[in-house]
């Protein structure tokens, strides 16, 4: 970060042009509102008194992740057995600022990138409680999820590259096999589902160690339920990844197809963001545990990022390994190449380094509902938790 606001279209993103904005909302315009210094690849997070937060994209995506979450979190959001952040409020593009913007709830407490939970069984329980509940709802007129939820066999290439071109005694041939279980697998054949598509330890918040909520829905979206399953690798140790998997009834093929996906994320995040920045500390935990899986669960049980000798050992990869972008436009893509290897030169929608803004569920009078899928609609891979 060069510690210069953000800026679109020539207008800058900072506290003045926030403060004009929120006229249009009077009873909260008199309000304190203060930088938070998260300028990400997609968002810029104001603090609003102390109660609400401000979020402004940066960028077309950010906004699209933005319009993703007012659409669809106040209808998801009362059937999730964690407090997620609803948005409140959309303000309107307005004094040369072109996209439009939220109000959400600000709620004390670290993420779990900062405060990593303590108990493993009880974190693998709030999750499979948290992905269950999420992936047992109604799909209809949801939108499709095209990041994380793309077809393994699309990332060969770029996996296997990325692979290629790191260096140091890490593992190479042991995050290979991981990959080839995970195309080996297949494709997912059964219901899409709704998954978050983006849970590890900057997106999950805790209070005195113990998960209290679930942040950033820009990436939600309908489609394979191993998308969510990264976290068992972004945020536990053996013994947490083999509750939550036992808790959710996975299968042998979802198992294998969400550590592939895990790999791809600790991939691309170690690929392109500096290794000292929390999105770095878990691309090289999310690997660390990968490995630990192949070599009998032997790595540190600690949930803190950057904990493990092979951790250590990940820190020697380059961070400017080629760039493989997902699937983007040419505009974008020129975009990524001409842009330095900074902080926020993430993958778009990938690897965000988020911060503590959380919400809590507010009360919704909205319309629109949702149901739980049943019968045939369910997924007998990502069954109810057990009781154990």
């Amino acid at each position: 970060m060069n510690g210069h606001p953000p800026s679109v279209g020539g207008v800058d993103i900072d506290v003045p042009l926030v403060r004009r904005l929120l006229a249009q909302f009077p009873k909260w315009a008199t309000l304190p509102v203060t930088a938070t210094g998260v300028n990400g690849w997609d968002t810029v997070i104001f603090r609003l008194g102390t109660d609400l937060a401000v979020r402004l994209p940066r960028r077309e995506l950010g906004a699209e992740h933005l319009s993703t979450e007012y659409r669809w979190l106040p209808v998801i959001a009362p059937h999730l057995p964690l407090p997620t952040p609803v948005p409140l409020r959309l303000g309107e593009p307005a004094e040369g600022y072109p996209w439009h913007w939220t109000v959400t709830p600000w709620l004390p407490g670290r993420t779990a990138s900062d405060g990593p939970v303590r108990n493993q069984r009880q974190t693998a329980d709030l999750l499979a409680r948290f992905i269950t509940d999420l992936h047992a709802l109604d799909t209809t007129g949801g939108p499709a999820s095209t990041l994380r939820s793309i077809p393994l066999v699309d990332r060969d290439s770029a996996v296997r590259a990325t692979i290629a071109n790191m260096r140091g005694n890490w593992g190479a041939d042991a995050l290979t096999a991981v990959w080839n279980a995970a195309l080996a697998a297949g494709p997912w054949t059964g219901p899409n589902v709704w998954v978050h598509g983006d849970l590890h330890p900057a997106n999950l918040l805790t209070i005195d160690g113990r998960l209290s909520a679930v942040i950033d829905f820009g990436l939600l979206g309908v489609g394979d339920p191993a998308s969510d399953l990264i976290v068992a690798w972004t945020l536990l140790s053996p013994p947490g990844r083999s509750h939550l998997r036992q808790a959710l009834s996975i299968t042998d093929a979802t198992w294998a197809r969400g550590r592939g996906r895990a790999l791809d994320f600790g991939l691309m995040c170690l690929s392109r963001t500096q290794h000292d920045s929390v999105v770095g500390r878990i691309a090289r935990r999310t690997v660390a545990q990968l490995l630990a899986d192949n070599a009998g669960g032997n790595a540190s049980d600690s949930t803190h990022p950057g904990a493990t000798e092979v951790e250590i050992r990940c820190a020697l990869m380059p961070p400017s390994a080629p760039f493989q972008p997902h699937r983007q436009g040419e505009a974008q893509r020129s975009e990524a190449r001409r842009r330095p290897a900074l902080l926020e030169d993430v993958r778009p929608g990938a690897c965000v380094d988020h911060t503590r803004l959380v919400g809590q569920v507010p009360s919704v009078s909205k319309p629109a509902t949702i149901a739980r899928a049943t019968g045939d609609g369910s997924d007998p891979s990502m069954a109810k938790p057990s009781s154990t």
